[in-house]
């Protein structure tokens, strides 16, 4: 009997997750830094440059529309000062992304409005589909009973951690296509990580609002700008993650 009732209560669990199409996921974003330099550094700057940096990142849904970006937006980046050997005075300031991307699952569509280079593009295009493949590990996050599954895509290193127990084929970003809500992301073996650190399963306060600002593109356009743009200025896409950092030396 107190089996029966265990597994009525666990079912009534599951089907309150499954009913509820609303929410707010809070993930952590860290990123592992790397600085190229001309020459030698000075002393103090290799000595003090962080090696990773962590941002707050949201999702928000409300039926068929989801909002992800950064949790505070507006929010002022890091400025660290350093002097050089010859007296001059070195300012590297590391700007949070202020990107926001727009989803409706209904017509299975996105608009983000990206920066870069100081351009802003507005970038509508089809949600993307992933193929996932299932590797039979599991874990804990938040309490959340989590399965991971790889990418199968050759050209990236994607593994997510996924809870059936939320059942939004959902995550940070693009990231979709799995039976539960992906609480976890980790990208060229940690260069990139996002983890859940909150899950509240009710109406969000804050309404979804449709990004407008920038110039409109199309996925492929912009991935071919930022491409081009990249292979100019001697790196490649996706390097540095989502830090800008202009330097400055006086």
């Amino acid at each position: 009997m107190k089996y029966l009732a265990g597994l009525i209560t666990l079912l009534c669990f599951h089907f309150t997750l499954a009913a509820q199409e609303a929410g707010t996921i809070t993930y952590a974003q860290t990123v592992r830094l790397e600085f190229k330099f001309e020459g030698a550094p000075p002393p103090q700057m290799g000595r003090d440059m962080p090696k990773e940096h962590t941002l707050q990142m949201v999702l928000i849904r409300k039926g068929d529309e989801v909002q992800y970006r950064l949790k505070d937006q507006g929010e002022p980046g890091n400025d660290m000062n350093f002097t050089s050997e010859e007296g001059g005075q070195v300012n590297i300031r590391m700007a949070p992304p202020q990107d926001i991307l727009y989803e409706n699952l209904a017509d299975a569509r996105f608009i983000e409005q990206k920066e870069f280079l100081g351009k802003k593009f507005l970038i509508k295009d089809a949600l993307p589909t992933f193929e996932w493949k299932l590797t039979g590990k599991s874990k804990q996050i938040l309490d959340y009973p989590c399965q991971e599954a790889i990418l199968q895509d050759t050209s990236k290193n994607v593994v997510a951690w996924f809870s059936p127990m939320i059942p939004w084929q959902l995550g940070p970003g693009k990231y979709a296509g799995l039976p539960g809500l992906i609480l976890e992301i980790i990208q060229d073996d940690g260069q990139r990580v996002l983890t859940a650190t909150s899950v509240e399963l009710s109406e969000p306060a804050v309404a979804i609002e449709v990004p407008d600002k920038g110039k409109e593109v199309t996925q492929e356009e912009y991935d071919k700008i930022v491409e081009e743009k990249m292979k100019e200025m001697g790196g490649r896409p996706g390097s540095g993650g989502q830090i800008h950092m202009i330097i400055r030396q006086n």
